[in-house]
């Protein structure tokens, strides 16, 4: 592979992490204005509005989210600060070269540091949001917690031994080549297994809709898919790059947090627009078509005509308790018709 010098890339690294931040920033923004919005209009349809403010504010998925943006604008941060230093006030912008082969630097040390929180904040998110979709299922998110506790481990390990980097040491022929193997194994294989299992949580309830007669649900699987593609090529990218020992792996790295977020945004955003479906609209789904399927199973006699009308206590994605009219379930002799009410 044509060598490419070390400036060059990261010349090229503040253009490319710049234009991706851009995306993940609008999309931050929008996710959690949407996610607020989208819940304080279901407390005030289910008559819980000052609880569910509360409960919105400490959920899970928003915390992360706006965690994430700090780490993600904290990351960029640092590419800028490299970028004035290299080529401003180190020994006055003679020595940019020098100065990139720096990698023990307080400020790329720092910059490591807030890359490894992002993954790991992207992964423990991805958990959490298969263990709500499987009803809270320990089993379930077993493995992943096992990959983030791996991840954990790698991220201190990488971060570290970037501090001890000394002049002349070259990244792809030190220890660190280790750990920064396995962070790339352990965060791809925690989204991989993520997006699949959740696809499967959502193609369990497209075929359970279908026994009721219902619409079809596979454009919800399309949107984990296409993230976890976005994050998953990302990676190959990276891993690709870096065994070819070019430097150009310094690009794909440094814009590797930004792309986690725009996943995971992607997501967000979807969900606060409605174009996805929340885990307790996917777990009622499997509920009744479950009961419909097993209903007409084992009845020998005709249905009559019956409208089913279910209300109760459902605790939504982001915590919030709150009593809802949420399925109607209408069912004839021919076909069960299916209408899922909007919000959490």
């Amino acid at each position: 592979m044509p060598y490419v010098s070390i400036v060059s890339t990261n010349l090229a690294t503040v253009c490319a992490e710049g234009f991706l931040y851009g995306i993940f920033f609008v999309l931050s923004l929008s996710s959690i204005y949407l996610l607020v919005h989208r819940q304080n209009h279901t407390s005030k349809r289910s008559g819980a509005h000052k609880a569910g403010q509360r409960s919105i504010y400490a959920s899970p998925m928003l915390i992360g989210a706006v965690a994430m943006t700090v780490t993600i604008t904290g990351h960029f941060i640092c590419t800028a600060t490299r970028l004035f230093e290299a080529f401003v006030y180190f020994d006055d912008g003679k020595q940019a070269m020098r100065y990139y082969m720096e990698i023990g630097a307080p400020v790329y040390v720092a910059k490591t540091a807030l890359f490894m929180a992002t993954l790991i904040l992207g992964d423990a998110l991805v958990t959490y949001r298969v263990w709500i979709v499987w009803n809270y299922s320990i089993m379930v998110v077993a493995f992943p917690i096992c990959m983030i506790i791996g991840l954990i481990i790698c991220g201190v390990g990488v971060t570290y031994q970037f501090a001890k980097f000394v002049p002349g040491d070259v990244i792809f022929e030190t220890v660190s080549a280790r750990w920064m193997n396995s962070d790339a194994a352990f965060t791809l294989c925690t989204n991989l297994y993520g997006s699949v299992m959740i696809s499967l949580r959502v193609w369990r309830a497209h075929q359970a809709l279908k026994h009721c007669g219902g619409g079809s649900l596979m454009g919800a699987v399309a949107i984990f898919v296409e993230s976890a593609a976005l994050y998953t090529m990302w990676t190959l990218l990276w891993l690709i790059a870096y065994h070819a020992k070019t430097n150009v792996q310094t690009t794909f790295a440094d814009s590797w947090s930004a792309i986690a977020g725009i996943a995971f945004m992607l997501i967000n955003v979807r969900v606060g627009l409605g174009w996805a479906l929340t885990a307790s609209q996917l777990n009622s789904i499997l509920t009744i078509g479950t009961a419909v399927e097993e209903s007409n199973h084992t009845s020998s006699y005709p249905m009559r005509p019956l409208t089913v009308n279910i209300t109760r206590v459902v605790e939504d994605d982001y915590g919030e308790a709150t009593k809802q009219k949420d399925l109607s379930v209408h069912t004839s002799q021919d076909s069960v018709d299916k209408h899922i009410m909007g919000g959490s």
